[in-house]
């Protein structure tokens, strides 16, 4: 349905009008997005992608906001395909866009900060993702608060950098905070709430 309706824009409106190089591809992408992984579904969603940030590069231009989050979407499928070489650059890409178009308190900046950081952590480069992830707990907590689920996550990411170096003294607070947090703004049955949860749980067990 989605692929017809797609097909249908591009036809009246051409491939590189912004209606077909934003919304009904990236829709048509994150539609195949739980089979990200998965051999020639995973090859579509990444071709998707790529037309997504192509398309809107050509559009609206290399430093738009919403080119740059098209890069920061390919990278992260990237990730997940465990192709953490060719999604470090594209991450800081975004991040280096955002920074220059945003600044570096914008939101969405603090996001790639994020996405850097955790695409550093899960290469085992604690020394590198540590300050970065610092970097978006303190701007979230200045930008959009204390509670916002997003700094609650940035709470919890720090703190999952911590227990892997060994430092569970300064872990447990973070878990505890983020837990709370998350349990009064989204509620104890919140699929984020229940990973706060289970970070906590890790690490008593530990």
């Amino acid at each position: 349905m989605l692929a017809q309706r797609l097909l249908g824009v591009r036809t009246v409106l051409g491939v590189e009008h912004t209606d077909t190089a934003s919304p009904a591809v990236s829709n048509l992408a994150s539609l195949c997005e739980p089979r990200a992984k998965l051999g020639e579904a995973g090859l579509l969603y990444q071709l998707l992608r790529r037309r997504v940030w192509a398309g809107r590069k050509k559009v609206l231009g290399v430093e738009h906001p919403d080119t740059l989050c098209s890069i920061s979407n390919l990278a992260s499928l990237l990730q997940a395909q465990s192709k953490l070489g060719e999604a470090e650059p594209l991450f800081l890409r975004a991040l280096e866009g955002g920074e220059k178009v945003l600044g570096v308190e914008h939101p969405i900046t603090l996001s790639s900060v994020n996405n850097l950081a955790a695409l550093l952590f899960a290469q085992g480069e604690y020394s590198k993702a540590a300050p970065l992830f610092l970097r978006a707990l303190m701007g979230g907590e200045k930008v959009l608060g204390m509670e916002h689920p997003d700094t609650l996550t940035s709470v919890s990411n720090l703190a999952c950098l911590l227990q892997a170096q060994g430092k569970l003294g300064e872990v447990e607070p973070l878990f505890r905070r983020a837990l709370a947090g998350k349990e009064k703004v989204l509620g104890a049955e919140h699929h984020d709430t229940r990973i706060c949860v289970i970070n906590m749980a890790s690490l008593l067990i530990d």
